[in-house]
């Protein structure tokens, strides 16, 4: 292994345990302010069923507040799925290939798309998590762009675009799928489940065109879906699917 493939490595490591941690991988030591949210500004409801009056007087509580650290716990949790052994193992991607960026970034967008067909579900709550979903994809890419490839600000600019282009062509093209015909949305009919397989292998690279890839992850598909609709309403509209 390379002395760069090492570093890129250490990189990665270093931003999956601020995503276990709650932040994202620009994390840095906490500052004064910071200790004083953590030991004030703690959301008790959870704990005594009461909210902290400082923190519904900031707006914690609101909707749009709620919807945005939903959308923030949905995608640490898809990152951590997305990119973990006993996922990669399910879909039959090679050990020595998981740490490649397009690998790690195809299997996430897969995580988010799955998480729109969820919070559509979910009017305009859903709404907001989705846009938070969009903004923090953007931010995130570029941070671990510059953390662990290497790049600069400028050229991380143009990478963003290739993405952001690949997950929307993905996601709209698996929608015209999924959401085909008048029986609303299925991805068990065997019409929709051949466009689906269809477009992932077009849109995934990391399958290399394998039937059995292609096959392994239509099957993750349809199972997490399945899994996702039966989750209780007050554990979706936290961010907790993942």
């Amino acid at each position: 292994e390379s002395p760069a493939a090492i570093e890129r490595r250490k990189r990665r490591t270093q931003t999956k345990e601020l995503f276990q941690a709650g932040m994202g991988p620009t994390g840095k030591p906490l500052r004064w302010y910071e200790r004083f949210a953590l030991k004030y500004l703690r959301d008790t409801e959870e704990i005594d069923g009461k909210q902290n009056p400082l923190l519904k007087l900031f707006g914690y509580y609101s909707r749009e507040s709620r919807g945005l650290g939903a959308a923030r716990e949905v995608f640490n949790g898809a990152v951590l799925i997305s990119e973990s052994d006993a996922f990669l193992d399910v879909i039959e991607i090679p050990r020595d290939k998981r740490d490649a960026f397009h690998v790690r970034f195809e299997m996430l967008i897969v995580h988010l798309w799955l998480s729109f067909l969820l919070f559509r579900q979910y009017g305009d709550t859903g709404a907001i998590v989705m846009q938070g979903l969009t903004d923090r994809l953007s931010s995130e890419l570029q941070a671990r762009m510059i953390l662990e490839e290497g790049l600069t600000v400028m050229q991380s600019y143009k990478w963003i675009k290739e993405c952001e282009h690949l997950f929307y062509g993905m996601a709209l093209a698996l929608d015209s799928a999924v959401y085909g015909g008048n029986a609303g949305l299925n991805l068990e009919s065997e019409g929709n489940a051949a466009k689906i397989r269809s477009y992932l292998e077009h849109y995934l690279t990391c399958l290399e065109k394998d039937p059995m890839k292609v096959d392994a992850l239509m099957r993750y598909i349809r199972h997490s879906f399945a899994r996702l609709e039966l989750l209780p309403r007050k554990k979706v509209l936290t961010g907790l699917v993942w």
